[in-house]
């Protein structure tokens, strides 16, 4: 059984049904209105003769297959989040906050931390702490233990958050990309990049110097 129709068989669930009409009423309006109109021929009727003309919709100007994209992603979200609720499960998240000295991974299911990896841990001390060599052993660290999840029989659909510049981010890429994340490659739902960027504003802080 296919995602959407799972979903779609769920009590009190109207999303993809609701998916279908809009994309028969794009595709074809004229077809959708003269099917309702044979359906109910007395109630037309009467509509037609108490309701004055509507106004113009402020839908009207938007672009057909951009609603159709955004109701497809509304169903997407709603299908993953009815499947989490009954496995009675949060989704995993991958919080990565690098710079140029230092990297730190943590694993969280939920508002609960799993793991959280950095340098520190593998003996890596101060300036040693931002190479690339550390970011590649947490990323390691926190690959394994997703795939320790997945074999205690959990559903790990993770989410990877960046934030920051520094080499984390390459390690990061290089072990999902490669191959040591095979397993958990395929499980990403999303990717998001949460580095504040300052615009305008006072001066920042002298930069500090090793």
């Amino acid at each position: 059984m296919s995602g959407v129709a799972f979903f779609a068989s769920q009590p009190g669930s109207h999303a993809a049904a609701e998916f279908d009409a809009l994309l028969q009423r794009i595709e074809n309006p004229k077809a959708s209105v003269t099917a309702a109109a044979a359906a109910d021929p007395a109630a037309s009727a009467s509509s037609e003769a108490s309701t004055p003309d509507p106004a113009p919709s402020a839908a009207a100007g938007q672009n057909p297959m951009r609603m159709v994209r955004e109701t497809r992603g509304r169903v997407r979200r709603a299908e993953t989040a009815v499947l989490a609720a009954q496995a009675g499960l949060d989704e995993y998240s991958v919080h990565v906050t690098t710079s140029k000295r230092n990297t730190v991974m943590t694993l969280t299911r939920g508002e609960r931390t799993l793991l959280q990896s950095t340098p520190g841990k593998f003996g890596f001390k101060k300036a040693a702490r931002g190479g690339y060599e550390p970011a590649y052993r947490c990323a390691l660290a926190v690959v394994a233990k997703m795939e320790r999840e997945m074999k205690k029989g959990h559903p790990v659909w993770w989410r990877l958050n960046l934030s920051g510049f520094g080499s984390g981010r390459d390690a990061i890429a290089a072990v999902v990309e490669g191959p040591v994340g095979t397993k958990v490659r395929e499980r990403l739902t999303r990717l998001t990049d949460r580095t504040p960027i300052k615009i305008g504003g006072d001066r920042g802080k002298k930069e500090r110097r090793l």
